[in-house]
């Protein structure tokens, strides 16, 4: 989707990268808190519950910024760039999982 959008609004890339990186960001803290769920887990240690909260407030923090940014800012110029049978898809994508 991000593709054809920063093809039909260059004027907004810098919005669109901006997300590209959250994304990136989002999937690297997940990928943290998995790490430490796992540890607490294995170890239910003081030390690795605040290790787990650390990581679980990093990434709740990413994704309430990247959330509020993509609906007030980033669909609106999809919505404008992508044609109606696009968005269909990505709903029908969506939906599928």
């Amino acid at each position: 989707m991000w593709p054809a959008v920063l093809d039909r609004a260059p004027a907004d890339s810098v919005l669109v990268l901006c997300a590209e990186e959250q994304h990136e960001r989002i999937d690297r803290l997940l990928t943290c808190a998995q790490a430490r769920t796992a540890a607490f887990v294995g170890a239910a240690a003081a030390i690795e519950r605040a290790r787990l909260t650390a990581a679980l407030d990093a990434l709740s923090e990413v994704l309430e910024e990247h959330a509020a940014q993509e609906e007030s800012q980033l669909l609106p110029v999809a919505e404008r760039a992508l044609t109606a049978a696009e968005w269909s898809t990505l709903s029908v994508r969506s939906q599928d999982g």
